[in-house]
């Protein structure tokens, strides 16, 4: 794809590994250290390409600015719901059953993904939904794609907390704009982490297989929840090949909690 746009300079790391023809591809290939990356995430490895050619930046986080159509479009949809903008509220205190909670404050969760076995129970996340709203008295607003709207709807019915369902009610900008006016984002390695923090939203994301090393998203507000198995993260698909990781089934609700509440104490 690099080759294809024509442009004069392409650079990317250089990996020993990859095909012959790959390398040859591009017209500058960064070895900064001449070490293994491990553990080292994805935002600092593309920025090490940049400042290689001498470019630094201030934050290794990266940043997303909205257009004002875009934020104006998901506050709409936030006011079609019924859901007043959370950035602008305290969390705390306990819901009194109207509105979007206390000073109305709300959070977005991802609970799904496109791959299952990044995925966490769902009466997991009952529990939590009923938490935040039982002791905080903090309201949930579902985030999701379009495909994974019923499954939305499922989790809320099932909870006694206060609970929005926009999954697939929104395109990507929006979501990025919804996301922007969340207290907090909580959720499962996908897309959805990453945005929130790309907006300036502090992250609460739940890691299983996948390498939290690698791909959570950068910065002190963002905070990671994994599993204490020691073959995690193993990079596979499911246990065995089964679709489904025994170290999310296994990772307890108080584990979350506990990363939750300090998300909200910050």
């Amino acid at each position: 794809m690099a080759f294809l746009t024509g442009a004069p300079i392409r650079a990317a790391l250089y990996y020993h590994n990859l095909p012959w023809l790959r390398n040859h591809l591009f017209t500058h290939l960064v070895s900064p250290t001449g070490e293994p990356m491990a553990g080292v995430g994805a935002a600092d490895q593309s920025l090490f390409i940049l400042r290689a050619f001498g470019i630094e930046t201030g934050s290794a986080v990266p940043e997303l600015c909205l257009s004002e159509e875009v934020r104006l479009r998901a506050a709409n949809i936030l006011a079609g719901e019924g859901i007043p903008p959370a950035a602008e509220a305290s969390c705390g205190g306990e819901g009194d059953g109207t509105g979007a909670g206390a000073n109305g404050c709300w959070v977005t969760v991802n609970p799904f993904s496109r791959w299952s076995y990044k995925e966490w129970g769902l009466l997991k996340w009952v529990q939590i939904i009923d938490w935040l709203w039982g002791e905080f008295g903090i309201a949930v607003v579902i985030v999701g794609a379009p495909a994974e709207g019923e499954r939305a709807g499922e989790l809320g019915s099932l909870c006694a907390g206060k609970v929005y369902n926009l999954a697939g009610k929104t395109t990507l900008a929006e979501l990025a704009g919804v996301l922007r006016l969340s207290r907090l984002h909580i959720g499962v390695d996908s897309a959805a982490p990453h945005i929130a923090a790309a907006v300036g939203t502090p992250t609460v994301t739940l890691y299983g297989p996948s390498d939290w090393r690698y791909w959570a998203p950068p910065g002190e507000r963002n905070r990671v929840v994994v599993p204490e198995m020691a073959c995690a993260p193993c990079h596979l698909k499911g246990c065995e090949g089964s679709g489904v990781s025994r170290c999310l089934d296994t990772l307890p609700v108080e584990r979350v909690q506990a990363a939750i509440r300090e998300a909200l104490s910050a």
